[in-house]
């Protein structure tokens, strides 16, 4: 019998064919994934493209009705294929073997077959290309996800910090109502400074605690922000899982398909083999070589695309780490500046607190040289008495006894002050040692107040 030597061209399949015609079925076609923040080792070519522009690009179907990234390559193929089938044809060329002839239809059905293997090839890496893309942006969104946390925690504490502030200047307030009370009380009206004092401690702290108001009302809408935006990440982020598991289901399906190509293609090529002899593969030699060329210039040409595609990835991974640096540099001076404004701002606390202490002083000054000048007058007047002693040292007692009162009051504020600072993580450690000084020095001050009044 003769048998058609159509069957020949099938042994030019070179280059990218032959290949995969070469190597084993994919078990699973990927390395194992164990999380959901790791991205495949395999992917080494092509460009990272978002996920919404992989999602459109044509997958080759079995009936291979969509367009294929290799179809230069596979019309190549098919050019030698046909040249081979001529050459043949017009040699004559036919043998007889007990084997069954193949029919040209069916020889046609397995030429397209084989065919689809670089077609399968290059959907497997589209594939892969969108898992790859899946995966960064799940740890895009894992990230923006813990760095909304830990700004919900530093608003956490600062609402903390302005409870802590609040409760002790309503304290403060409630001392100094109470102070102002006891002078009223006791001078009934009479000591006008002491009242004047005591009204203008009330209006600071009542000034302070609206501050401290206003900074918890703040703080108060940057957790609800907060709140919102974790809320949103973490949605981000399941939205990026679910398009991972897409991506994962394309790939899954895509590798079946390039196992099925490359079974039919396994199939033919044994056919093939089976029903051509040694005297037809040395006529098919020249055809073949050819072939290989061909499909030499073809896989010179998609090197070339790879490269290309390399360098722009380069390029994009080289944008964004600019963008990132730029973004790292704007935090810095952000903080930097953050950190002036708050050391500013207790500087101006710090002579504000210098101030008062000054003008109390001042204030003190002028009374002893007050009382030190009418004791003078006095005994140079000669009009002591034993009976106008009694109303002088009553006098004394009572300005004595104001400044009690007033040490007291710092004394109580101070030891506050030293107890929040203790039991504050992120109080400075200069500022509670200037506090215990200044305890110290107010406490010796009260008992220097208290043996004279004795």
């Amino acid at each position: 019998m003769k048998v058609s030597v159509v069957a020949l061209g099938l042994l030019v399949l070179t280059g990218e064919s032959t290949a995969f015609l070469s190597s084993p079925p994919l078990s699973n076609g990927r390395e194992k994934v164990d999380g959901p923040f790791e991205i495949p080792q395999e992917v080494s070519r092509g460009t990272t493209r978002p996920i919404s522009t992989l999602a459109a690009s044509p997958v080759p179907e079995q009936d291979g009705s969509r367009s294929s990234p290799f179809a230069h390559v596979e019309k190549k193929v098919a050019s030698a294929l046909v040249a081979s089938f001529i050459a043949a044809s017009s040699l004559g060329l036919a043998v007889a073997t007990p084997e069954p002839t193949f029919a040209a239809p069916v020889a046609q059905a397995e030429v397209v077959k084989a065919q689809k293997v670089p077609s399968g090839v290059a959907a497997v890496v589209s594939a892969k290309d969108q898992v790859a893309v899946a995966s960064q942006a799940i740890n895009k969104a894992q990230q923006e996800y813990t760095a909304a946390l830990a700004a919900e925690k530093i608003v956490a504490k600062e609402i903390y910090n302005a409870e802590k502030l609040l409760e002790g200047l309503d304290k403060n307030a409630e001392v100094a109502k109470t102070r102002l009370k006891t002078i009223k009380k006791n001078s009934k009206g009479a000591d006008v400074k002491g009242i004047a004092t005591a009204q203008q401690r009330v209006a600071d702290t009542t000034a302070a605690k609206k501050e401290a108001k206003a900074r918890f009302d703040a703080a108060k809408k940057a957790s609800k922000k907060a709140s919102e935006d974790i809320a949103k990440k973490q949605s981000a982020v399941q939205k990026a899982k679910s398009e991972r598991e897409k991506a994962d289901g394309k790939l899954k399906s895509a590798e079946q398909k390039l196992n099925e190509y490359k079974k039919k293609s396994a199939e033919a090529q044994r056919k093939a083999d089976k029903a051509a002899n040694e005297k037809a593969k040395k006529e098919a030699a020249i055809a073949q070589e050819k072939a290989k060329k061909d499909a030499a210039k073809a896989k010179e040409q998609v090197k070339k695309q790879k490269e290309q595609a390399k360098k722009q990835k380069e390029k994009e991974a080289a944008n964004k780490k600019k963008a990132a640096e730029q973004a790292r540099k704007k935090q810095a001076k952000d903080a930097e500046q953050a950190r002036k404004k708050q050391a500013k701002d207790a500087e101006q606390a710090k002579k504000k607190q210098v101030k008062d202490a000054e003008r109390m002083k001042k204030v003190q000054a002028k009374e002893l040289e007050a009382a030190a000048k009418k004791s003078k007058k006095d005994s140079k007047s000669g009009q002591v008495s034993k009976t106008a002693a009694p109303a002088v040292t009553s006098m004394t007692k009572a300005e004595l006894s104001h400044k009690i009162q007033d040490k007291e009051l710092e004394v109580k504020r101070l030891s506050r002050k030293k107890l929040f600072l203790e039991g504050s993580r992120d109080a400075p450690r200069a500022e509670l040692a200037k506090v215990k000084k200044q305890l110290d020095a107010s406490s010796k001050e009260l008992e220097g107040l208290k043996a004279l009044k004795r």
